[in-house]
């Protein structure tokens, strides 16, 4: 734990950001025994835009980010399964971007194809094959434009942590980039 504290806030400062170490109340329904739960908070300031990554004894480190204008796509991308292998033969619909590589490891689904296949270019594809994604978000409800990442991070591994903090923020400019067309 003193490990990650020691990354986050090196991280912040690394990056003018700022780091919140909150101690929380829990449900009762999520743990009885102790309702107090540490989480930690990452604002990092990219692009105009303020990141922030969050994660806590109870819940998996994410970065969960509003934009400040609405995205003109959706895009959901989730890791390939045999379920996904099979309804895939059976003829459901993704977009490939032509490395079989990422085609294989993932399932992408997006309201504008031709805007995703920019997006995911050779620098996104590269990371999110070397590191391990459990969902990527991105999506307009109710005029609120909202991308939601989570990543398998060792937060004790301050490069793993600072290199998913500088591929979001490569990522944030492509879809702010993007979403001006």
């Amino acid at each position: 734990m003193v490990s990650i504290i020691n990354n986050w806030k090196i991280i912040a400062e690394k990056y003018h950001g700022r780091f919140r170490n909150i101690l929380a109340t829990s449900p009762a329904f999520i743990d009885p025994i102790n309702t107090a739960i540490r989480r930690f908070e990452l604002h990092i300031p990219m692009y105009g835009e303020n990141l922030i990554f969050t994660t806590s004894e109870n819940h998996y480190f994410k970065l969960e980010h509003r934009f400040k204008k609405p995205i003109n796509f959706n895009i959901e991308i989730y890791p390939e399964d045999f379920f996904e292998k099979v309804s895939k033969a059976f003829g459901m619909q993704e977009i490939e971007v032509g490395n079989k590589a990422f085609d294989d490891r993932f399932i992408i689904k997006s309201s504008n194809p031709e805007i995703t296949i920019q997006l995911l270019d050779k620098k996104v594809q590269e990371y999110m094959i070397t590191s391990n994604f459990y969902t990527f978000n991105l999506s307009t409800e109710n005029n609120e434009a909202k991308l939601l990442i989570m990543p398998y991070i060792n937060e004790e591994n301050k490069e793993e942590l600072e290199r998913f903090i500088v591929f979001s923020g490569y990522l944030i400019k492509q879809i702010l980039e993007l979403n001006k067309n």
